[in-house]
């Protein structure tokens, strides 16, 4: 679903800079949210997946720009400091 920017500037604000963001708001509520923005595929390589991961480029400033799905070998890749 393509969302306008307004849109995704509210999500931002509401769901995604809340300092203390515990597990099950983030599983319940952001996870949806990212998931619907992007697709159920991987960012990296484009293949769909199933049990895609959710990768922080930055935790300081999280924002639905800055959380991409990831299908795991890709994750496990970039974590591993292969394929920047």
């Amino acid at each position: 679903m393509v969302q306008t920017k307004e849109e995704i500037n509210d999500i931002n604000k509401k769901y995604l800079n809340k300092v203390g963001v515990n597990g099950n708001f983030f599983f319940s509520i952001v996870r949806p949210r990212i998931l619907e923005h992007y697709g159920n595929k991987c960012t990296k390589c484009g293949r769909e997946h199933h049990r895609l991961h959710l990768h922080h480029e930055d935790y300081n400033n999280q924002t639905i720009h800055t959380i991409k799905p990831m299908c795991p070998s890709c994750h496990f890749r970039l974590h591993r400091g292969k394929n920047k």
